[in-house]
């Protein structure tokens, strides 16, 4: 149950990334630093003020919000690769202000602790009670229903988007800006936009990660959990609705696998990253999807050349209305 938790958490952060990354196609490496963002959130407010866990959790809502909403900003006139950089650069800036802090800013004793807790992290922050309100025989189901319920909200959310007239403006701006713009499409709005709304759960998320593990430190900012969810997204199919949930799966169980590999685990991540953007570029959605066709189309008493005219009308419909046609 504390493995399919944390696949719930991983989950909610890759459905959030994907929205940026395959449907607007921002190259954004930012929502591992939202998502730790989120994390530390929490376990500095229930670390240093008097307020209940829970409510720290929540905090860590607007707090991700409004440092997406800065990262959106930021790459606000940034395209492509530049994006990619800056976000990473964010990301390693982060992660070397946490381990660099080493003044002392709470003593206990003779020990003192800096800030955000350095390169130890931060702990003994509390959690979400649920050994006193479950038993603790049954503290799991708390951590397992709520990250479920997390999951389904980031999924609510990118259905929601990617099947609105949001997801239409980020899918044409994603395919020719240049069409989007001509037909009213703001790109600088809609960049802030996914960011803004994507940030809130990811901070969710992070808060839930602090709650579940327990402990906060710096290793939520690391390359390993970087490529990590990066290879949720393109194992399962950048950009489709299905696709983060997949590779989300595929990956928790390819990553009890590597375990043994220790250092080479980054490696092994990265080759199956590459493996599928030159083999595979639609992941595993989109091989299921082929392979459903393929199905159809070899049934008794099938008509594959009606079939066929329908699926390029369709696919033509769908390049008019993301700019793909030439005029």
């Amino acid at each position: 149950m504390s493995q399919i938790a944390l696949f719930f958490i991983w989950s909610a952060v890759v459905i959030q990334w994907n929205l940026v990354f395959g449907v607007a196609g921002i190259m954004s490496l930012a929502h591992v630093a939202i998502f730790a963002f989120g994390a530390y959130t929490t376990a500095i407010i229930a670390s240093y003020t008097q307020l209940p866990f829970w409510a720290a959790f929540l905090l860590s809502a607007p707090c991700a919000m409004l440092f997406s909403f800065v990262i959106g900003a930021v790459t606000l006139r940034m395209r492509g690769d530049h994006v990619a950089v800056v976000t990473f650069a964010i990301s390693i800036l982060m992660s070397a202000l946490i381990t660099n802090d080493v003044g002392c800013f709470r003593r206990e004793g003779i020990i003192c602790y800096p800030f955000s807790g350095g390169s130890r992290g931060l702990s003994g922050y509390g959690d979400f009670g649920w050994a006193s309100m479950l038993g603790y025989k049954y503290r799991l189901f708390g951590d397992y229903y709520l990250t479920l319920g997390l999951t389904i909200a980031s999924l609510v959310v990118a259905l929601l988007l990617i099947h609105g007239p949001f997801g239409l403006a980020f899918r044409a701006i994603r395919d020719n800006e240049t069409y989007a713009r001509a037909r009213g499409v703001v790109f600088e709005r809609m960049q802030l936009l996914v960011f803004t709304l994507t940030g809130v759960v990811t901070g969710l998320a992070g808060g839930a990660y602090a709650g579940f593990i327990k402990t906060v430190g710096p290793t939520v900012l690391s390359m390993n959990t970087l490529v990590f969810l990066l290879s949720m997204i393109i194992v399962g199919g950048r950009g489709s609705t299905w696709g983060p949930i997949v590779g989300a799966a595929a990956l928790m169980i390819a990553d009890v696998q590597f375990q043994s590999l220790a250092g080479w685990r980054t490696g092994a991540l990265s080759v199956i990253i590459i493996a599928f953007v030159v083999l595979y570029p639609a992941g595993l959605t989109g091989i299921g999807a082929h392979l459903a066709r393929l199905m159809r189309r070899n049934q008794p008493g099938s008509k594959p050349a009606l079939r066929q005219i329908t699926r390029d009308t369709h696919d033509t419909g769908h390049a008019m209305a993301s700019g793909n046609l030439a005029d």
